[in-house]
């Protein structure tokens, strides 16, 4: 199956959501309603808007970008299980290269009220509770994991003064880690099962705390 790239977006304050509603002509997709289990505005600019809660919604450039991917998530889920990483990164986008990006972008994904986020415990604790807010489904969605993934991979390459790097998993894709001092690889990827599969609250510190602990010489 070919890889579909991740839509273009950004998450909606109430007050941006109500106004692009307000202003800008748009239709209901019902149909795509089923898939992203939440109300699909088109916008007749050809972006759309996704409400996940009264509070809380995300523009889309495209509609059709998000069809697309919505469409090749479910033909996926169809198949059965696959590697969690080709499920919410492009192949053809280098992940290491984009990690300042995805940093810069976190706040916003996580609707932070601030521009950049720092890697200390105070730094921890604020991108954990506004984790732990947005919920488990939100976080390990394909808008904001590769962000979330991150953020957790530069505190451990802080915490074990380490390098970005890549390994290539048994199916040939690959998969962004971290190298520490001692040539040691700490893998990234797992996270995604620690948040699907840990405790009811969302939380990166105990990832973090886990993989410095072990790794660091």
């Amino acid at each position: 199956m070919m890889m579909t790239a991740i839509p273009r977006a950004r998450r909606l304050s109430t007050k941006e959501m109500r106004e692009i509603l307000e202003r800008t002509p748009h239709t209901v997709d019902a149909d795509l309603a089923k898939l992203t289990v939440h109300k699909v505005f088109v916008l007749s600019t050809g972006g759309a808007v996704v409400r996940i809660s009264d509070d809380d919604g995300i523009l889309f450039e495209a509609h059709e970008e998000l069809v697309a991917f919505c469409r090749t998530q479910q033909a996926r889920k169809q198949l059965g299980p696959r590697n969690t990483w080709s499920m919410v990164w492009p192949s053809t986008r280098d992940f290491v290269e984009e990690v300042p990006t995805l940093l810069s972008a976190l706040p916003g994904l996580l609707a932070m009220g601030v521009s950049s986020v720092g890697f200390d415990e105070a730094g921890l604790l604020q991108v954990d509770r506004a984790v732990a807010k947005i919920g488990r489904q939100r976080v390990l969605s394909a808008e904001l994991f590769p962000a979330v993934l991150a953020y957790v991979g530069e505190a451990i390459r802080r915490g074990i003064q380490g390098a970005w790097s890549t390994r290539r998993a048994g199916d040939g894709l690959l998969e962004p880690c971290i190298v520490g001092a001692s040539g040691d690889t700490c893998n990234l990827v797992p996270l995604y099962k620690h948040l699907a599969e840990g405790p009811r609250t969302v939380s990166l510190q105990p990832f973090i705390s886990a993989e410095i602990s072990v790794h660091r010489r």
